[in-house]
């Protein structure tokens, strides 16, 4: 059999094991993006009458956090599109104009922040609204199927929250870890893509900051979203 031939039907074999065989290491998969939460959750409730802000509230998936805050002074539910445990509609690239600025004790977001234009704008509006020594809760997707279109822009690894979070961006880093491991599998033959299936990758990525300092005023991103991306995010009607 023709050598090049072999190759590919390898790689097919392959990538149908993987798609077909259990891989036991899912099953039993880091759960540390929900230990950072859970972290996350257990300062919140020890700060007397803390005011907690969520960006991206809105019921999508059936997943409703605000019980988690029993303790709290008061749950802001934040989001893009009015709807079920949505208190304050806006483009969360814009807290600060809606929102009080030393605010909020605490803030948090699942799967938002690869829906976000400018990351670094989000970070810079979040430290705005938080008192100083407020906690920060991220989760986002190193890997992960395009969503929510047009509105998908970005995949983050750990590394990336070094860059966003940061003294000059006024936060702390506590953790951040990943979860879910995955596997990339290529539906095409090519000989850069033959080794992909053996990497991991990861379906998670969550980080805990602390606010520590007011942002640098040298860091702007003064105009507004909507001149430099023509489309809109997917309306759920």
């Amino acid at each position: 059999m023709h050598i090049k031939k072999l190759l590919q039907l390898t790689h097919l074999k392959i990538a149908e094991w993987f798609l077909t065989a259990p891989y036991k290491k899912w099953k039993k998969y880091d759960k540390s993006v929900n230990n950072v939460f859970i972290d996350f959750v257990n300062c919140v409730n020890q700060i007397p009458q803390a005011k907690v802000l969520e960006i991206g509230s809105r019921n999508v998936s059936g997943s409703v956090r605000k019980h988690y805050f029993s303790n709290a002074d008061g749950y802001v539910g934040f989001d893009f599109h009015s709807g079920e445990n949505v208190d304050v509609v806006g483009d969360a690239h814009e807290l600060s104009r809606l929102l009080d600025e030393n605010s909020f004790d605490a803030v948090f977001c699942f799967s938002v922040f690869e829906h976000i234009a400018m990351p670094w704008k989000l970070v810079i509006e979040i430290n705005k609204i938080l008192k100083p020594g407020g906690m920060l809760f991220i989760a986002t997707h190193p890997c992960w199927p395009p969503h929510e279109l047009p509105w998908d822009f970005w995949r983050f690894q750990p590394e990336a929250f070094n860059v966003l979070l940061n003294s000059k961006t006024g936060f702390q880093l506590e953790q951040c870890f990943q979860g879910e491991p995955a596997k990339i599998i290529p539906l095409v033959e090519g000989s850069a893509l033959r080794s992909l299936i053996q990497c991991e990758t990861h379906l998670s990525v969550a980080v805990l900051a602390k606010k520590v300092f007011d942002v640098d005023d040298n860091f702007a991103w003064d105009f507004p979203v909507n001149e430099i991306i023509l489309s809109n995010y997917p309306d759920p009607k």
